[in-house]
């Protein structure tokens, strides 16, 4: 990122976070490193050496949002989908929210891949 790009937004964070976080779960943009259909999963952090405890994500080709929980080495029951707004989606913010919890969990598998 430009690094002047990334102090203006820096500084309209601290200046109105809620702003800020409002923005990005209102307007609708792409994540160009979010890979559709590519699951994202994360270890939660208290698993005490047990490496189990995961949640995921995942991007459907047609842009819907799914998540899971996995624990004791299952992958959760249910898959919960959120629905892009051309699919008849009812809660975007939410939908956006998983967009960035994906790009979340791909930046800190790069800088701590414990799994």
């Amino acid at each position: 990122m430009d690094k002047s790009l990334k102090t203006i937004i820096e500084s309209a964070m601290r200046l109105n976070p809620q702003l800020a976080v409002q923005t990005l779960l209102e307007d609708s943009w792409a994540l160009i490193s979010i890979d559709d259909g590519r699951v994202y999963t994360r270890l939660h952090d208290d698993h005490d050496g047990s490496k189990e405890g995961k949640i995921g994500v995942i991007r459907g080709v047609d842009g819907d949002m799914h998540v899971f929980t996995e624990t004791t080495g299952k992958i959760g029951e249910q898959w919960l989908r959120f629905r892009t707004s051309v699919g008849g989606g009812r809660s975007l913010r939410t939908h956006n929210a998983l967009r960035i919890l994906a790009e979340a969990i791909r930046l800190d598998a790069l800088e701590d891949p414990h799994e």
